[in-house]
């Protein structure tokens, strides 16, 4: 089992990251989270510090310390073919079993999320932030800016999502792919527009 540890999640308009913290070696595991399933086997996304340098947008302040504890997430999005082998709501406009599924409400996730059992569930927002970056100082685990030969936008994807396993090579260092672009991803946390009420630890908000 991996430690879990510190960060600074959201930004303060910094331009040196602090330095990273120590990791917490008595943190307990919670339950496995999920917010990119897939079957079989879940990756562990190793608790590490990390900090934001970038200037801010206004939903991301104030940036906080956040602790999380180890948890399980999915090692890219989760396909059409796995969704469909326990079935769920969603309005997908593309269709095959190697893309990731697309257009299902908050509701029916967490509904196919109990369906598969396991203890599964969506990530809090703090977890998901924590997972996507991977330890980097950067908006991205890929350093401060976009990285096309790593993540799927309008300007490379040809306006239509792309299959899973593509970026399978381009992962982060917590062997996570596509955390950025392809499609959209949901977690647990109710919507607020800032993080003055932010968390201290991995649980969801509202």
């Amino acid at each position: 089992l991996i430690p879990g540890g510190t960060y600074t999640m959201g930004a303060d308009g910094m331009t040196t990251p602090p330095p990273l913290s120590k990791p917490n070696t008595t943190a307990k595991a919670p339950e496995p989270a999920i917010a990119k399933p897939t079957l079989p086997g879940l990756p562990k996304a190793p608790g590490r510090a990390l900090s934001l340098s970038f200037t801010a947008r206004p939903r991301e302040l104030p940036a906080h310390t956040v602790t999380i504890r180890p948890f399980l997430i999915g090692a890219t999005e989760l396909s059409q073919g796995a969704w469909d082998k326990i079935g769920g709501d969603d309005k997908r406009r593309w269709r095959s079993v190697a893309l990731p599924i697309e257009m299902v409400s908050w509701a029916s996730a967490k509904a196919w999320l109990a369906k598969a059992g396991g203890g599964l569930r969506l990530p809090s927002e703090s977890e998901w932030e924590y997972a996507c970056r991977a330890g980097s100082p950067f908006p991205f685990s890929f350093g401060p800016l976009p990285a096309l030969d790593g993540m799927w936008v309008r300007a490379n994807s040809e306006g239509r999502t792309k299959s899973v396993t593509k970026h399978r090579s381009k992962a982060n260092a917590f062997g996570l792919s596509d955390m950025n672009g392809n499609v959209s991803e949901w977690c647990q946390d109710s919507w607020l527009c800032d993080y003055k009420s932010g968390p201290n630890d991995e649980a969801p908000r509202g």
